[in-house]
């Protein structure tokens, strides 16, 4: 076995396909079990957490709350071959990931999405401005206006 330390967890391989989501700026940190099994453990806290298949554990260090569902694992591994998929994702995370994978930056003008949340799958190749348009149908009302590498969203 060996083992994976983020900042808020620390994931003990038992002989296992998996994906770990825990960027800096994003407001969660997940835990997804493709194969094997997984042994996670979320810092300063007694409890450790055995993942089998299809499981995923969602931990969420502003609230110190942790979530553990089953889910279709092939979805939640989309990013190997270039697709996206959020499920049940946190606006401002979306948007974190959207940064890096186009090489731009959001600049929001406003707090009326920070409740937001949003499950929507993007494929492989998808343009930024297909994945915009699809964001403002899913979120009624949001504007944006895009300026060579920034997207003000109003």
């Amino acid at each position: 076995p060996f083992t994976v330390t983020t900042n808020h967890l620390t994931l003990k391989v038992l002989g296992t396909t998996f994906n770990v989501s825990a960027y800096p700026d994003n407001n969660q940190v997940m835990a997804t079990l493709e194969t094997g099994k997984l042994q996670v453990k979320v810092n300063e806290q007694p409890a450790e957490y055995f993942l089998e298949p299809n499981d995923q554990l969602i931990y969420t260090p502003a609230t110190g709350k942790i979530q553990r569902h089953k889910i279709n694992t092939a979805l939640y591994s989309n990013w190997k071959t270039g697709g996206l998929f959020f499920g049940n994702t946190p606006f401002c995370d979306v948007l974190h990931t959207l940064e890096r994978v186009y090489g731009v930056k959001f600049q929001l003008h406003t707090s009326a999405y920070q409740n937001q949340s949003l499950r929507v799958h993007f494929n492989k190749d998808e343009s930024l401005e297909h994945v915009l348009q699809i964001i403002k149908i899913l979120i009624p009302g949001i504007e944006y206006e895009i300026a060579d590498k920034n997207i003000y969203v109003k």
